[in-house]
């Protein structure tokens, strides 16, 4: 069905790459002289296999936005370039790059010494992202993150560690009323399964950009995806490497990137660690796998916590 809008060229997909609750994303090639390789993603609406047309088209106009701006910032920082808006079929296809995510750089031993300089250059990649992006200033609003935090304690886990992080969020929230903070769009999955390193690029995928929020909110998630994915039984061997990838990640972001607050950024750490432990494990029959899941994020929230109280001490 999808070669139909191809006309005489035809698009040939193989089996899926990336398969997610709300899109699938297939390799594929453009049977053309000389065949193109390409990524096709079809977008669903949540909880279906039903097409998600506006979805599809938002995003491969997002892509568009990002693809123009990081060329005119910087060709080394790049995201797969669109090619083909099919709406009608939820569908859009984009350039295939060829390389290897961070998070499977990771995994190779003979790589692991190199893994910091490759850290540095996701830091390098989402700060020319965010200096790219529709950059103003704000003062920092708590107001929703706090909502969130209410409903979160409102059906708290009966984790001492959970509770007193809650009780700590709330306590040091108004010393943070009024700091400047830097607004820009958003990637919206920050991660090392995001970034694909090739020799010459570094690409950002799967960028959602649907908000303009506060910078701090994307270097949350990769900050708290990487403590998380050290903590991880398959990736204890990292585990000592922490703090020098977070080294490398901040040299990298602060040669291209905003300033970021500190204060705020370990504040929303803690806040989304909470959202996510909440959300993963609140109402779950315990098993092996959340045994495992509570202490990893028992692990994160007393680190995080011992950074804001340090923080609040000073």
């Amino acid at each position: 069905m999808l070669a139909d809008h191809f006309g005489d060229l035809g698009l040939k997909l193989g089996r899926p790459i990336v398969v997610r609750k709300n899109s699938k994303i297939f390799k594929a090639t453009i049977e053309a002289t000389p065949s193109v390789e390409c990524a096709v993603k079809i977008c669903f609406l949540p909880g279906t296999q039903l097409l998600d047309k506006i979805s599809a088209k938002a995003q491969f106009r997002a892509l568009e936005r990002v693809a123009y701006a990081l060329m005119e910032h910087d060709a080394q920082h790049a995201v797969p370039k669109p090619l083909y808006l099919l709406p009608e079929l939820g569908t859009y296809v984009m350039e295939w790059v060829e390389g290897k995510s961070l998070t499977k750089k990771m995994q190779r031993p003979l790589t692991l010494l190199g893994a910091s300089g490759e850290f540095e250059r996701a830091g390098t990649w989402l700060g020319a992202f965010h200096s790219a992006g529709p950059l103003r200033h704000q003062t920092v609003d708590l107001s929703h993150r706090l909502a969130v935090l209410d409903e979160v304690s409102g059906a708290a886990l009966p984790v001492e560690i959970f509770l007193n992080a809650v009780s700590l969020l709330k306590r040091s929230a108004p010393g943070l009323a009024g700091r400047d903070v830097a607004n820009s769009w958003l990637h919206g999955d920050c991660k090392s399964d995001n970034f694909i390193l090739t020799r010459e690029s570094i690409y950002g995928v799967d960028i959602a950009l649907i908000y303009e929020n506060p910078i701090e909110f994307d270097i949350a998630m990769f900050l708290n995806h990487l403590g998380r994915l050290t903590l991880h039984p398959r990736y204890l061997y990292l585990l000592p490497l922490r703090k020098h990838f977070e080294q490398s990640f901040w040299r990298g972001y602060l040669r291209t990137g905003p300033a970021v607050s500190v204060p705020y950024l370990n504040w929303l750490r803690l806040e989304f660690l909470l959202s996510s432990w909440h959300t993963e494990l609140h109402g779950h029959h315990p098993n092996f796998r959340s045994k495992v899941l509570n202490e990893t994020f028992s692990i994160l929230a007393w680190r995080l916590s011992n950074d804001l109280e340090m923080q609040e001490a000073t």
